[in-house]
Parts: structure tokens; sequence; C-alpha cells
């Protein structure tokens, strides 16, 4: 009993001589500008609020070799020595970062104060700026020193937070596009599929990436079929869409003649494919005479007098 309790003393002892030993705060984090004796080595008593040494930039890491810290624990009469050239502290500046959505949001309300007045895309340079502020500032930011280019649709200026009283600052620059609203679809549309209004969705697209054939009206695409299968999100071109074919090729069509108060009809071939109102070469299937006539309706066709139809 007397050995298990001379045992447990030692061991009391020796837990309390470790606990007041001087040792390494290997991975150390600070708010202000000034790292402390009490950063770098725990149990220093009232030597911890000792300065020894400037603190990292906002965000950024600091760190503190063996032999650096060798020769500060021996001038502050530390009871501490590295154990290998590995012993070293890392130092690391208390932070918080701007988000990149909130420099965006600034910089297009700034643009508009510009002068930029139409629907428009803001293209930056340098999508990776970060900006680090002290922990418990506001996250706000400014525009400073902004010039935009109108001709050139090219931007400069500086980024800087929180806004008022900047502590971090960054260039920006970039370009501004301008955008149309365009219909796209909003799911593959077949070959053939009438395109119904709630198969469309407006998209803002740059103004540079349209043709001249970039169909930009509602109303022109509801109502007509593919070409070809029409991808979702993208712009639709003229020369993807047609009015439904009513007529196919090959098919059997009753011809319909008006000549004053009388009708005339008979049976024909469509030689080509046909959309209401379009003008088709149809072949009388009894004469085998090929004549042109426009399309009235499914595997119907009118023929009109020649200078009528012409002008069709």
């Amino acid at each position: 009993m007397r050995k298990l309790a001379i045992a447990f003393i030692l061991l009391i002892l020796s837990g309390t001589a470790q606990a007041g030993m001087v040792t390494l705060n290997r991975q150390s984090v600070v708010e202000d500008e000034l790292v402390l004796l009490g950063d770098l080595f725990l149990n220093t008593g009232e030597k911890a609020t000792i300065p020894v040494g400037y603190a990292p930039d906002l965000g950024r890491r600091a760190v503190f070799d063996a032999n650096w810290l060798n020769r500060l624990a021996r001038a502050h009469q530390l009871d501490w020595q590295a154990t290998s050239r590995f012993d070293r502290v890392i130092v690391e500046r208390a932070s918080q970062s701007i988000e990149f959505s909130a420099i965006e949001a600034e910089l297009v309300a700034a643009l508009g104060l510009a002068g930029v007045d139409t629907d428009y895309e803001v293209a930056i340079d340098n999508r990776g700026i970060r900006l680090s502020i002290p922990v418990g500032a506001l996250a706000t930011v400014e525009i400073r020193e902004l010039r935009y280019d109108r001709v050139a649709g090219r931007f400069t200026g500086k980024v800087a937070a929180p806004a008022g009283e900047p502590v971090a600052f960054a260039p920006i620059s970039g370009r501004v596009f301008e955008t149309v609203d365009v219909p796209v679809p909003v799911r593959r549309i077949a070959r053939g599929e009438v395109i119904r209004e709630d198969d469309l969705a407006w998209l803002k697209v740059r103004a540079g990436r349209l043709t001249r054939d970039t169909v930009t009206a509602y109303e022109a695409i509801v109502g007509m079929t593919p070409r070809r299968a029409l991808s979702p999100d993208k712009p639709v071109l003229g020369a993807d869409i047609q009015r439904p074919v009513v007529i196919a090729k090959n098919s059997i069509v009753i011809m319909t003649l008006r000549v004053a108060n009388m009708i005339i009809t008979a049976q024909g071939r469509a030689m080509e494919n046909g959309s209401m109102g379009d003008a088709i070469r149809v072949m009388n299937t009894h004469s085998q005479r090929v004549i042109d006539a426009e399309v009235v309706g499914p595997d119907a066709v009118t023929v009109w007098p020649i200078t009528r139809l012409a002008a069709n």
C-alpha cells in the first residue's frame, strides 16, 4: 500500500510539472497585428503578453522555425530548447473573406451609375480576387476609381473592403457585353414536333453571339416544327424551323380550281412536302401534268389562275 501511495504521489507531481513546462503552441491564430510570446509558447506566465514580432497579413500565415524559436526562448529566459530542426510554429492571421458575388454585384451597380444603361453582362478578367478583412468587420465592398470606355466596352477600377474604411484593396478590370433576351427551348424538341409556348423560355445572350438569322420573338417559333432536333438553352435560327408539314411528298391530294362560279376538283400527287400557305408542285394523276398549287389544308391544295398563283 505504501508503494502504491508513493507512486500515486509521484504521478501527481509529474503531471503538475508537465503542466507547468514551457511547450510549443504549434498552430496559433492571432487577430491583432502583433505576435505575442504566448502565441508561440504555452505556460509562459506573465511573459505571455510580450510582443515578439509582427503578425502576417490578414488571411496569411507565417512560419517560425526552430533556430528563431531557440533564440527567442534564450532572449526571454524560457526553459525551452528545440528537440530537432523540424520544430516550428505556424501563425495564421484570423480574417474573413469577401465573397466574389458581393464584388460582382457592387461592380454591376457602379457600372450602371457610370452610364451603362442597357442590358449587359459583365466579364471580370480576374475572377480569383481575394479580399481579407478583420474578423468582426462588416463584409461590404465599394468600387473606386472606375473608368469605363464605352467604345471598347472595357472598364478598370479598384475594389476596396470594407466600404467606408477599407483595409484591403485589389485592382479590377474586365469587359461589358450588351445582351439580348431570346427565346430558347427548355427541352430537346425532336424533328416533326409542333413547338408549344411552354416549350420555350427567355435567355440572356450576348448580342455579339447572335446571327442575323437568330429568332428573337416567341411568336416566330410557337406553332413551328424543327427541321432538325433543337437543343435546350440554345438560340433558334430561322433555318432550324419551318411550318408543320401538312402534305407529305408523294401523298395523294385533292386539287381544287376556282374559276368564276365554277369549282373543279381532281386528284393529284404531291411532288414535295408542303406547309400551310406553301406553293408546291403537284402532278395530276390523270393527265400526268405537273402544276403549282397552294397548300390550304391536310391533303388539300388550291390551283389558282396563273397570275394570282405567281403573286401568292
